[in-house]
């Protein structure tokens, strides 16, 4: 799924300054690591990778979140996706 999202993205490549990947946590696999090895094995070299412990009640509190709480700013999203 992640593969096949990332490809169909393929054509806005040269638009994309950075990605950033927000994932829940998951106690059966090391979730940082599995999007860590998948962006190196696409040559996405400009990614930032932000696990959160608990699942949201939807993308507006994810950025909400992302944006007061970690090392992510406003600035740094408007960024990423200009």
């Amino acid at each position: 799924m992640f593969e096949w999202s990332m490809i169909s993205l393929d054509g806005c490549k040269i638009d994309i300054n950075q990605y950033i990947f927000i994932a829940m946590k998951d106690e059966s696999v090391d979730v940082k690591t599995f999007l860590e090895n998948k962006c190196k094995s696409m040559n996405i070299n400009n990614y930032h990778v932000i696990v959160l412990d608990y699942l949201t009640d939807g993308q507006a509190t994810t950025i909400n979140i992302v944006i007061t709480d970690c090392n992510i700013n406003e600035q740094m999203l408007k960024k990423a996706i200009s």
